[in-house]
């Protein structure tokens, strides 16, 4: 049995590794000289990363931390249960005093309170600087225990603004209201590991990790516990009642498209044995490839067969824009609210997030993205509230919301595509400006599925000449 520390050390042993952490010819020839199990799966010019990956993929049962237990008893699934991570450590510095607005716009993602810690008494906010920093701070329900309520901006209160976080906005929860929760549809997401947190253990079916992933033992991070839990959170979530399979990635090159070929692979899978019911319909990836990035003509193959099978795939580097892929433009854009104790479903309180008028296409589509209370991943029951958001946090809020749409399309016989789900969302949309210029519509959830319903009634209506 072989650990991971094994792996990592005898690339590491190997002399005179490039800068760029890749093997020369010399050391290529001389590593295979050993003719170990390590040795085996080297290449000339390989990545570390690359090495890790080809290593786990052949050897992964001799790896002393595989863990094969099946946590749901889904045995007659396609997916696999495998074992989760140690919980994050906390992972962000104390905050000892206000920042100027400058220090908050150069740390914009990165102003967080230690989950578990209250923040210090004698820290004052109540000022333009103060409250500017507080609508960009992350915190948990002990950051401000005790906080003296003097110390705070008038108005600001942590306690409203945790609980209002957790309303996914948009009309949304009207929605799961009609009914439309996501049940009977399969998501996937492909993001950083996570623990297995209360808030997703009704909807999660599989759990993967990818060969990066495993071979490095990386732990739970924030950003993929988030991911899982906007898209289908029991208290957060989009589409609450749909099933998850979470694959856990380190990196994009192998293993985000090793994790799109598996989705490939389930479906397929799927398809031949006649179990529709198990085919992945939807994919949520908050990241994506450059143009110039080694992998990105892959990731494009990958896309366009998942989007040629039926699988939307909503991702954060905006390829759901080219035309190539998907058969239409699909524009994305952010939305925050323009305060932090705004009701999150009224459209008044929406404004257009950190992009320009300039950059936005025709038939831009908003979805919501600060201020959310989202699952721990320090502590399977706990949540913590982001107030600043980013494009990570629109792409399971959309997955979710397009999830909903399409089990309501099922119900009606409506068979939705990518480019329908724009089209009907974009009409039904409220209109969003910046200076006064329209740059786009938000999606209302609500608005959205009773359009789906609308035109399934008409087309019936039509198809009985009536």
């Amino acid at each position: 049995m072989y650990t991971i520390n094994d792996i990592i050390n005898y690339f590491s042993s190997i002399d005179n590794i490039n800068a760029d952490n890749r093997i020369s010819h010399d050391e290529y020839l001389n590593a295979k000289k050993t003719n170990s199990i390590f040795s085996e799966i080297l290449t000339e010019n390989m990545e570390f990363t690359d090495y890790c990956s080809a290593f786990v993929n052949k050897y992964r049962d001799q790896l002393d931390n595989i863990d094969n237990t099946n946590l749901n008893e889904c045995k007659n699934l396609p997916y696999k249960m495998e074992k989760f991570p140690e919980e994050q450590d906390k992972i962000w510095e104390p905050i000892t005093g206000v920042l100027t607005k400058e220090e908050v716009d150069n740390q914009r993602f990165d102003i967080k309170t230690p989950e578990g810690e209250a923040i210090s008494p004698n820290l004052n906010f109540n000022s333009e600087e103060g409250l500017y920093m507080l609508k960009h701070l992350s915190f948990d329900k002990e950051a401000f225990k005790d906080f003296p309520k003097e110390n705070l901006p008038k108005g600001w209160n942590p306690d409203e603004i945790f609980e209002l976080g957790k309303d996914p906005g948009m009309n949304v929860r009207k929605m799961h209201k009609m009914g439309y929760t996501g049940k009977g549809i399969t998501v996937a997401a492909i993001d950083t590991p996570i623990i297995l947190h209360d808030g997703i253990k009704s909807s999660l079916v599989g759990y993967e990790v990818m060969n990066n992933a495993k071979a490095l033992n990386t732990p739970a991070y924030f950003h993929g516990q988030a991911v899982s839990d906007i898209l289908c959170g029991d208290e957060t979530g989009t589409a609450p009642d749909s099933k998850l399979v979470y694959f856990a990635y380190e990196d994009n090159k192998n293993d985000g498209l090793q994790a799109l070929r598996r989705i490939l692979e389930i479906n397929k899978q799927a398809e031949e044995n006649n179990k529709p019911e198990n085919k992945i319909r939807v994919v949520s990836l908050s990241w994506g490839f450059d143009d110039d990035m080694e992998g990105y003509e892959e990731f494009r193959t990958l896309l366009k067969k998942l989007y040629d099978s039926g699988v939307f795939v909503a991702t954060a580097d905006f390829n759901m824009l080219d035309e190539s892929i998907t058969g239409g433009k699909l524009a994305l854009g952010l939305l925050d609210k323009k305060e932090q104790s705004d009701n999150p479903n009224d459209y008044n309180n929406y404004r257009p997030g950190v992009m320009t008028p300039e950059y936005y296409p025709d038939n831009t589509l908003f979805v919501l993205s600060g201020d959310r209370t989202i699952a721990s991943a320090t502590n399977d029951q706990k949540y913590r509230h982001d107030s600043y958001g980013s494009t990570s946090w629109t792409i399971p809020s959309l997955a979710g919301i397009y999830t909903c749409a399409l089990q309501c399309a099922d119900e009606h016989n409506v068979k939705l595509t990518p480019q329908m789900f724009w089209d009907y969302a974009y009409k039904t949309g409220k209109d969003m400006y910046e200076n006064e210029n329209l740059v786009g519509r938000a999606i209302d959830a609500e608005a959205l599925v009773n359009e789906i319903i609308k035109n399934s009634e008409t087309d019936r209506t039509r198809s009985f000449g009536i």
